[in-house]
């Protein structure tokens, strides 16, 4: 009985560590941008950091995500001030690129 006790603890626990760890790569696994702002402009000086994630298996779509003061934004990339915000911090500025997804350490709720 007490061998049959310890299996399945063990079982359970790998059970649940499995979940989590599956659990949170789910969310690499899709878009990260549900929108996307196109409005006025904003202002270089206004964005700490921009994130360019590829299209690939995550997502059919080039994301571009700002890192403002007051939180993260999602760019519409076929914008002209959003290129030239994205060709500023390629030459200037902290851009990170992604090919595919984001990892755990990098990543910031959207």
């Amino acid at each position: 009985m007490r061998k049959f006790t310890t299996s399945a603890f063990v079982l359970l626990t790998c059970m649940m560590l499995l979940s989590i760890t599956e659990g949170k790569q789910s969310d690499f696994l899709r878009c990260q941008c549900v929108k996307t702002y196109s409005g006025k402009p904003i202002n270089p000086k206004l964005i700490q950091k921009v994130q360019m994630i590829s299209a690939g298996p995550q997502c059919r779509n080039v994301e571009i995500i700002a890192t403002l003061k007051n939180g993260l934004t999602c760019l519409n990339p076929t914008d002209e001030w959003v290129k030239n915000i994205l060709e500023g911090f390629i030459n200037n500025g902290p851009l990170r690129e992604s090919q595919d997804c984001r990892h755990q350490e990098d990543r910031d709720d959207i």
